[in-house]
């Protein structure tokens, strides 16, 4: 092999190669697709896909998870929407909305943009929402105001489960691996148990408030209210593909 195709070889592969970026590393973001991402939510379904609602227009988008770009959007069924919940149900997509203003939660189809269902939110400020296909068809949702997370029927509201929390929860995601991730006032994204424990967090201090939260098990995805306006993207798994712009983003919201 030629020196020159040798060292182009070397840059290619080393581009490719898994590094330790650790718990908790901004590796990406986009702008959001209007003001205040209060919910993101993360699905399969054609294709992997995120969910975006913003307040600032009661709109929520389906993006794509690593650009923003839209594919859809939706106005909201009521005012104050705040979590985004996604979800494949039997090759169906959902989307499931809390509405702080209407105390209730909503199941939305994603395709159409049609409210399937709705049930009354329990507790103080609804605020996040997200769906869990343990063990049956089921959503986490968190009451900001009163410090409460719930575990309920997806389709009814009937709640399962609920736990005090030590902190107010805006948005909670769950993924794949069996976490739950819930974003706070604090400036936190806490990774905990599925009854709220802690098992470990970071701080979005340097970026921003954090509002909104989607996971997909690899990657958390946090919905940044003031000053950004954005969706940042953090590796929860400990390795993976840095991408070339990691040190521009870092960078810039330092």
């Amino acid at each position: 092999m030629k020196k020159g195709a040798w060292i182009l070889f070397v840059i290619v592969m080393a581009a490719c190669v898994p590094v330790a970026l650790g718990y908790g590393s901004l590796v990406g973001s986009f702008n959001a697709p209007s003001t205040y991402p209060n919910g993101v939510g993360w699905a399969n379904w054609s294709g992997a896909c995120l969910w975006v609602n913003c307040n600032g227009n009661n709109y929520r988008y389906r993006v794509v998870p690593s650009t923003g770009s839209i594919y859809s959007s939706f106005s909201n069924p009521a005012t104050g929407a705040m979590g985004a919940g996604a979800a494949n149900i039997g090759g169906t997509g959902y989307v499931f909305v809390a509405s702080y203003n209407a105390s209730h939660i909503y199941r939305i189809g994603m395709g159409s943009g049609s409210t399937y269902s709705s049930y009354a939110a329990p507790g103080t400020y609804a605020y996040g929402v997200d769906y869990c296909s343990t063990g049956g068809n089921y959503v986490y949702y968190t009451a900001h105001s009163s410090n409460m997370l719930y575990f309920m029927d997806a389709y009814t509201g009937s709640v399962v489960r609920s736990h005090a929390l030590s902190f107010s929860p805006n948005d909670v995601a769950w993924d794949p691996r069996g976490n739950l991730w819930i974003v706070d006032g604090n400036y936190l994204v806490r990774q905990t148990t599925t009854t709220g424990s802690l098992v470990n967090s970071f701080s979005t201090s340097a970026y921003g408030y954090p509002s909104g939260c989607a996971a997909d098990g690899t990657y958390v995805y946090v919905g940044i209210n003031s000053p950004l306006h954005r969706v940042l993207i953090f590796e929860t798994s400990g390795v993976g593909i840095a991408p070339a712009s990691l040190g521009r983003v870092k960078a810039a919201y330092r």
